[in-house]
């Protein structure tokens, strides 16, 4: 059989590669690998503290830090199962998130990656908070306090040292506002009280020391 020359040079230039017979797509770059560092330089706040100033992380990459993506701190509520996104950090590199300290929970960063970066999430850090307590002393022995978060009928146990040991002096409960009064007995010229708020699982143990004194 006889190939007429123009056919016969494009058969030539396919062989040797210089005219593409059929192309395809170039398989897209892999995302590069992430990890995910975060920690706290402090662990045990009160209700309202401005958390994010003690957290602190980055995204990680083999050659720096990833530069897009979002990262997301998430919460999980001691006793809960679920992991809640509670703010989100768009410049990952280096993190910072606006909260503040509401309740004891786990906190980590899930970092969700992009079209450049994998993503990634860091380990749990343990975050405890213990309730707010606003003590006045308006006149003499007395003392009135609030209690914030809702603290509604709210236990308040008032312990009087005795040498060595605190010894159960009063137990109360807060009213419907979350507030409470009472006064003091004076032993002696000094008298050391502590008054204590029991944990729960939403909150760590609140300990406020005071004294009373004669004149």
């Amino acid at each position: 059989m006889r190939i007429s020359r123009p056919l016969a040079g494009l058969i030539s230039a396919a062989l040797l590669g210089l005219v593409p017979l059929a192309t395809s797509a170039s398989p897209a770059a892999a995302a590069e690998g992430t990890s995910t560092s975060f920690s706290a330089t402090k662990k045990s706040f009160t209700y309202g503290d401005p958390l994010g100033l003690y957290l602190g992380g980055s995204v990680n990459t083999a050659t720096g830090t990833a530069y897009e993506g979002a990262a997301y701190l998430q919460m999980l509520p001691k006793g809960s199962s679920t992991w809640t996104n509670v703010a989100v950090d768009t410049a990952p590199g280096y993190l910072y998130f606006n909260v503040k300290a509401t309740r004891n929970a786990l906190y980590r960063v899930a970092y969700v990656g992009s079209a450049r970066f994998s993503p990634s999430t860091s380990a749990a850090v343990n975050i405890k908070v213990k309730r707010k307590l606003a003590i006045k002393n308006p006149r003499g022995t007395l003392i009135k306090g609030t209690v914030k978060p809702k603290y509604k009928r709210g236990k308040v146990v008032i312990q009087r040292k005795v040498g060595k040991k605190w010894k159960k002096y009063k137990t109360m409960r807060a009213n419907k506002k979350g507030k409470f009064s009472t006064t003091h007995k004076v032993f002696g010229s000094r008298t050391n009280y502590r008054l204590i708020l029991p944990a729960n699982k939403a909150f760590s143990k609140t300990v406020h020391r005071y004294y009373t004194y004669k004149y």
